[in-house]
Order: structure tokens, then C-alpha cells, then sequence
């Protein structure tokens, strides 16, 4: 018996591209080793991600555990790992800019225009997860 391969994204890239599609879910059978295997692809890390969770909802269809049914795409971790990053950043130096607070501790306008870039990023971020998270969403 051969060794068990899974379907690389670079195939459902592939997939996308070929056809212009945004997002591919890939759900295979190998009868030799008897085992499924569901590969996603998005374009964008958004599409990405909701790509990811229709490959979660096939999962649970067919019935594979719950823990194998909560993936996400690498990208989509690491920009929101980095919003939550922003986040505690934004807070820890937000604490000096109250109001009554020395004036020497203010943030220079570099940290500022670096703060403002970070808060646009959550506010992106934010979006983006609040879209990716729908629910029941209706096939045009």
C-alpha cells in the first residue's frame, strides 16, 4: 500500500484560479487507507477563513470529531494573534494619554501615528471576524 497523501492547499489554489473562484473546499475519500480529507482555500484571509468554516461545517456533516472540526486558516491566526498584540499594546499605552495625566508622558507623534495605524487595524480585524463569523448565510 502506498503512503497516505492529503490534498494541498496549493491544489485548491489551483482549483480558484483556474475556474475564478474565491474560495474552494476540497472533500476527498481514499479507499486504500479508508480515511476523508477536506482541504480549503480563499483568496483573501477573509475568504480564507470562511472557507475554513465551511470545510468545519462538511466536517461535522460527515461526522468527524468536534476537535478536528475547528480549523482555521494559518493567516487569519496570525492576524488576529496580531490585533490581539494591537490590543494589549494600545491599552498599556492608552493608560498614560487619560485625562489629567502629566503631559510629558503623552505619546510622541510617532508612537501616536503608530497607535492610530494599530487601532485602523482592529478596527479592521474586528470587521473582518464579525463578517468571517455569519452564520447562515444564503447562496446568491
Amino acid at each position: 500500500m502506498s503512503n497516505y497523501r492529503d490534498v494541498p492547499v496549493e491544489a485548491a489554489k489551483r482549483i480558484a484560479l483556474e475556474f475564478d473562484k474565491a474560495q474552494v473546499i476540497v472533500v476527498t475519500w481514499d479507499q486504500a487507507h479508508q480515511r476523508q480529507h477536506v482541504t480549503t482555500y480563499g483568496r483573501s484571509t477573509f475568504e480564507a477563513q470562511e472557507a475554513a468554516q465551511g470545510g468545519n461545517l462538511v466536517k461535522r456533516a460527515l461526522g468527524w470529531p468536534e476537535q478536528l472540526c475547528t480549523d482555521e486558516p494559518p493567516r487569519f491566526v496570525a492576524m488576529r494573534e496580531l490585533a490581539e498584540a494591537a490590543d494589549a499594546w494600545a491599552s498599556e499605552t492608552r493608560v498614560d494619554m487619560a485625562p489629567g495625566t502629566d503631559e510629558s508622558r503623552l505619546l510622541t507623534p510617532g508612537e501616536r501615528q503608530l497607535g492610530d495605524a494599530v487601532a485602523k487595524y482592529r478596527s479592521a480585524v474586528r470587521e473582518a471576524v464579525r463578517r468571517s463569523s455569519r452564520r447562515g448565510r444564503k447562496a446568491p
